[in-house]
């Protein structure tokens, strides 16, 4: 049975995975916690979602694409736990949902690995500290 489904069965059941499961689950809460909105001038259209100061994703409303962080993430789900990018994605999906709160409707697949993350992190600082 797929984490996704065995996700999906321990939150209907109210009992919580165990194992490995449990491990990847919290895994992906410690990004998932503590996520902060920001704001940056050359992402008028995109909600930017922070953890300590790095990237972790990126909401194109318009375009109606995912972008999330490679390093630290995604690579870790692939190499640790053996993921494909087609499960990832899929759970990605509904854990945005679950732990976010933001509804993304009609995203197919379209999540992009974002590998370059200093870019919009440089942003985010030179934006900070214009603003002191």
């Amino acid at each position: 049975m797929s984490l996704l489904r065995k996700y999906k069965i321990s939150k209907m059941l109210n009992k919580p995975l165990t194992g490995v499961d449990l491990e990847i689950i919290e895994f992906i809460q410690s990004w998932f916690s503590d996520l902060r909105i920001v704001n940056l001038e050359d992402y008028k259209y995109s909600i930017l979602l922070f953890k300590d100061n790095k990237f972790f994703l990126c909401y194109h409303k318009h375009e109606n694409y995912l972008m999330i962080r490679f390093d630290e993430f995604w690579e870790v789900l692939n190499s640790k736990y053996f993921f494909e990018d087609s499960d990832i994605k899929k759970l990605l999906k509904v854990l945005i949902i679950d732990f976010l709160k933001i509804q993304i409707d009609n995203i197919k697949d379209s999540i992009v690995i974002y590998t370059s993350p200093l870019l919009i992190e440089d942003d985010y600082l030179q934006q900070k500290e214009k603003q002191k």
